[in-house]
């Protein structure tokens, strides 16, 4: 009797791979347009330095994240209840009630870190959070633009994402050379929308060198924090000329790559301004009990004077 493998067909057919053929079962698909890489993105641009440190940070703050999620649906299911949307666009107002809070929140979150000059680790965590609550953003937006999925894939692969959160289990090894990491649960549009924009830098700046030399040689994290500003008040009025949840993306991916690899060189040009205004407070206390002391001892001295016969 023959055996099971000797019974399976080493090529079989399948029109959706090139040539329409498999073999043991699997097959290379074509790629967007043929015989190109146009429209995959391009990968190689994104920085490892904060790729790899939001994964960390995804790992490490697992269970806030969960709750951050639930409360985010919770409350904009909550929302949407209470101001009686049409069935038809339901899924869409949500949506944006999701996009615009996720956008508000990594602005406010993104301005905390600002004045921290990103020196501490504090302002770095709040940099990174605000950077996943954009790029959580970029899976619920209703930015036409981007035409890769429908409007009903969109909305599969955001739930998709956020059930895969909030049933995450900690995956950590026990070892001291290995970090907890959770690439998988950054957010996937928002990395395809990443490696769109990138493609679109190397149109743009053709073989110039710019689209790539920012992870070389830096640039002054001060023009990059204008250009967030930017690309952040470009969300709240709904401009929608371009894929501004991108281009803040990717200013977030930089700055904190910049931040990391030049620390303490010129182009680390923030100010610490929560380190100033402690140092203020301090110098303040320090007077008010200096002043204390003073008036202390002035009142010892101010009693009925001792007189001698």
């Amino acid at each position: 009797m023959a055996s099971a493998i000797e019974n399976l067909q080493v090529v079989t057919k399948d029109d959706r791979y090139i040539d329409g053929i498999k073999i043991h079962g699997i097959g290379i698909m074509e790629d967007c347009v043929a015989g190109s890489k146009v429209g995959k993105g391009t990968q190689h641009l994104n920085s490892s330095i904060f790729m790899s440190a939001m994964s960390q940070f995804i790992a490490c703050n697992l269970s806030m994240l969960k709750g951050l999620i639930m409360d985010l649906e919770k409350h904009t299911n909550t929302l949407a209840a209470t101001l009686s949307l049409p069935v038809e666009t339901i899924s869409s107002q949500i949506n944006q009630i999701e996009f615009e809070i996720l956008i508000n929140q990594s602005n406010r979150i993104f301005m905390s870190a600002e004045m921290g000059g990103l020196k501490t680790n504090e302002s770095l965590q709040e940099f990174l959070l605000a950077a996943w609550m954009a790029m959580m953003a970029a899976e619920c937006d209703n930015f036409h633009s981007f035409t890769k999925y429908t409007a009903e894939e969109r909305q599969k692969k955001n739930h998709m994402l956020r059930q895969k959160y909030i049933q995450a289990i900690p995956l950590t090894l026990k070892h001291n050379f290995i970090e907890p990491s959770r690439m998988d649960l950054i957010p996937r549009i928002a990395l395809e929308r990443l490696g769109i924009h990138n493609e679109l830098c190397l149109v743009k700046w053709k073989n110039s060198g710019k689209a790539t030399e920012w992870k070389e040689k830096g640039f002054k994290i001060s023009e990059r924090i204008s250009s967030i500003k930017r690309h952040f008040d470009a969300l709240h009025d709904d401009d929608q000329t371009e894929d501004h949840v991108a281009h803040l993306i990717w200013n977030f991916q930089a700055v904190y790559h910049v931040a990391i690899l030049f620390h303490n060189t010129e182009l680390d040009d923030l100010v610490d301004l929560i380190h100033i205004h402690n140092q203020h407070k301090k110098k303040q206390k320090e007077e008010e009990e200096e002043n204390g002391e003073e008036e202390e001892g002035e009142e010892e001295t101010t009693g009925t004077p001792c007189t001698t016969n």
